[in-house]
């Protein structure tokens, strides 16, 4: 089997194990065999704007096609991880203090450093098999896992590269297989403004990806930061999702009368009309008096799990709430967003899920607990244990109950006029 029939192998395998951004990973190079490189590399291609994942012939043939996938996925790892800029950073510092001497060494632990982070993370993250050790001409290749490292001894994909730095001895043991970057690099030591545009817009098209697990989220997001540490050429602030302009609207009495009663007139004794002055104060009559403003916070899931068509209705329901019904909104994924639903904008998110969140952001910006809580979402995410759970109700958009079934929760299309 050539390398291609390989590499197309390796894509159907990650399909079949429901390995989504491994598979959008992939999609960034193709796969080329090169005599002059003992094991694998990257390399950037300037005429197809993509990356070269190069493999040595006899490692090519040593490792199978989950081993294959691991090594491409961990090669784009170090771009979207910002390793390319922390070794390019630290070999600056010590060439301008003077500690030229160290810099073998500092390259060495700073590459075992990034290896454990990628290759824990692709195992637990991404849940691909421990790559198993195997032989080059005698030689034995055996990646770097934080826990097989003596004197780390942890795992490390939720510690970022420089932690692990600071925490590996100063000449740890391990295999590190250095690399070339120069091709990622323009003539005055920058990283090429296309290949910082193929990353961003990799970023921003999977961001709101609804195939993508949470964890797959919040990998993209702690791709993004990484990014945004050493990039300026693009604004990745904005991760605000694309909404359609709808008109549907929710039977607001309908839910609110599920948990609070609503009164829309009160009675209210005023002076009477003039027409009654001849028997005033004999007859007092009541006048009917409008009760505006029932105050209802609305919380608006935004997470990658929520496509375009979910959120479109969420913000249309809330956008076309009656006059007496005055919204505080925000809306969510790992994080709370403040969210003006009068002033057109589309809110943002496109991360992970997290419930709790909520009840955070009420604690920090409200002096007094919300009468009411409405949420809005597909279920997926994290447990939550409200101060008051009774002022809460779910709108559910399919997806589950898992984390509401103890609050009041309802079908969203119930409700939809």
């Amino acid at each position: 089997m050539n390398i291609i029939d390989r590499f197309d192998c390796a894509n159907d395998n990650l399909y079949k194990k429901n390995k989504s951004l491994a598979i959008e990973l992939m999609k960034l190079g193709y796969p080329k065999v090169c005599d002059d490189i003992p094991t694998a590399c990257v390399e950037w291609d300037p005429e197809r704007k993509k990356i070269i994942f190069k493999f040595g012939e006899k490692f090519l043939n040593s490792i199978d096609d989950d081993q294959f996938a691991f090594i491409c996925c961990h090669e784009l790892l170090h771009i979207f991880y910002n390793h390319i800029f922390q070794k390019k950073d630290k070999y600056d510092y010590f060439m301008k203090t003077g500690r030229e001497k160290e810099i073998k060494n500092m390259l060495n632990k700073l590459s075992i450093a990034q290896d454990c982070v990628i290759n824990d993370s692709l195992v637990f993250w991404y849940d691909f098999p421990k790559f198993s050790d195997c032989l080059i001409d005698g030689q034995e290749i055996k990646l770097c896992f934080g826990k097989d490292i003596e004197g780390l001894n942890i795992d490390c994909y939720n510690l970022t590269s420089e932690d692990v730095y600071d925490l590996l001895p100063d000449n740890p043991s391990g295999f590190s297989d250095e690399h070339d970057w120069s091709s990622f690099f323009d003539e005055k030591g920058n990283l090429k403004k296309e290949v910082i545009e193929k990353v961003i817009d990799f970023i921003k098209d999977n961001q709101n990806n609804s195939n993508f697990s949470d964890d797959e989220l919040f990998q993209i997001g702690q791709m993004k930061e990484e990014i945004k540490k050493s990039t300026s050429e693009k604004n990745l602030s904005d991760n605000s999702r694309s909404i359609a302009h709808e008109n549907k609207s929710l039977k607001w009495d309908s839910i609110l009368s599920k948990l609070i009663e609503m009164r829309k007139h009160e009675d209210c004794w005023t002076t009477p009309n003039r027409n009654f002055y001849s028997c005033y104060p004999d007859v007092i009559l009541p006048s009917i008096k409008d009760i505006e403003n029932q105050e209802v916070f609305v919380a608006v899931d935004s997470s990658g799990s929520i496509d375009y068509k979910a959120l479109s209705l969420f913000i249309s329901l809330i956008k076309n709430a009656p006059r007496h019904i005055k919204i505080k909104s925000i809306s969510f994924d790992t994080q709370c967003y403040e969210y003006d639903i009068k002033s057109g904008e589309r809110p943002n998110g496109g991360g992970g899920t997290r419930f709790d969140i909520i009840e955070e952001h009420i604690k920090e910006n409200f002096k007094t607990y919300p009468k009411c809580v409405i949420v809005l979402t597909d279920g997926h995410g994290n447990e939550v244990k409200p101060k008051h759970k009774d002022r809460w109700i779910w709108l559910l958009y399919s997806g589950t109950d898992d984390f509401c079934k103890n609050m009041k929760h309802y079908n969203i299309f119930d409700f939809v006029r």
